[in-house]
């Protein structure tokens, strides 16, 4: 009888953790949801096992993948666009998590890239994890703009291995800046006629002092 009694309570245990562990996962789902709007999702891809609208290469050198999302690990003076090609898009919420390690000071950074025609014509929100910083850029004609200038934000996360939530919310010719659910700034730009590609971009500076990994998952477009 004693025997079954603690069988019984070390199940009861086990069911208890399992509950636990399903409603955090539940509540963080739920979390990620909010922080990107409520609309009709058009496009989610966890980036596990990445969409091949994301055009990756089979092999790469800097890219691996996981259960975490894609990782990319760069040298000092690398940079890495992908505009995805599952359609362009108008009003939209577009969200993405992204977490970084980096060497101390370091200028990398990441980017959720929106407005986008080509890899010579689109509009980023880039943060600056290792600094706190965040700018919004244009790149037009593969020549670089600065709307929003490069700022410090008590929202971006500067922990080593920590995780950035990034949103763009855009309406019209509108666009507003999130991370981590905190509004960061928002402007009025030029939009492409019919809408425009989304994607992210990554990069690192050629006076980082080693080298920086970035986790790209929970990519979402929202109505």
């Amino acid at each position: 009888c004693i025997f079954f009694f603690l069988w019984v309570k070390m199940l009861k245990l086990i069911c208890l953790g399992f509950a636990l562990t399903i409603s955090f996962l539940a509540d963080g789902y739920a979390e990620s949801v909010q922080n990107c709007g409520n609309g009709r999702i058009l496009f989610e891809d966890s980036l596990q096992s990445p969409d091949v609208s994301w055009h990756f290469a089979e092999n790469s050198k800097t890219r691996t993948g996981g259960e975490h999302g894609q990782t990319w690990t760069m040298e000092p003076d690398l940079w890495f666009l992908t505009l995805n090609e599952i359609g362009s898009f108008e009003d939209f919420d577009l969200c993405v998590d992204v977490t970084a390690t980096f060497p101390e000071n370091a200028d990398s950074y990441a980017s959720l890239a929106f407005w986008g025609i080509d890899q010579k014509n689109y509009y980023v929100l880039s943060i600056y994890p290792a600094k706190g910083l965040f700018g919004v850029f244009r790149v037009q004609k593969n020549t670089g703009f600065n709307p929003v200038g490069i700022q410090l934000h008590p929202a971006i996360i500067k922990t080593p291995g920590a995780t950035n939530h990034l949103r763009v919310t855009v309406e019209g010719n509108k666009a507003i800046f999130w991370a981590n659910g905190e509004k960061l700034s928002e402007m009025r730009g030029i939009p492409p006629a019919g809408g425009g590609q989304v994607g992210f971009e990554l990069g690192t500076s050629k006076t980082d002092q080693g080298t920086s990994q970035f986790t790209v998952a929970n990519f979402q477009i929202r109505d």
